[in-house]
């Protein structure tokens, strides 16, 4: 089972190479509390597009293939409007320990 914190650093790699090509304005704190999704979310689709790319690189590279979107799409009312990277931290440990369970059956 991948831990929390790699969970953690791969959102914060992925922050990191969104902030890279942002505007200075649309720059996302590498916080827990910082909104990804919903009203008060900083990115605007495209810069989410950029970001869960990056994210699924960032964790493709530590092992752990994740669609993100699929993930969400499939969970439907589950997964909260509004996320923050906390939120999504706790979200791919559920996915992962799913992933991990059905591997192991």
């Amino acid at each position: 089972m991948t831990q929390k914190i790699d969970f953690q650093a791969a959102i914060f790699q992925a922050i990191d190479r969104v902030n890279e090509v942002s505007l200075d304005q649309n720059m996302l704190a590498k916080d827990a509390a910082t909104v990804l999704t919903g009203e008060a979310a900083q990115l605007d689709s495209m810069g989410f597009v950029n970001f869960v790319v990056a994210l699924e690189e960032s964790l493709a590279a530590r092992g752990l293939t994740i669609s993100i979107v699929e993930e969400m799409s499939a969970r439907g009312d589950a997964v909260p409007s509004t996320m923050n990277v906390a939120a999504l931290i706790e979200f791919l440990s559920v996915v992962a320990k799913q992933k991990d369970e059905a591997a192991a059956t």
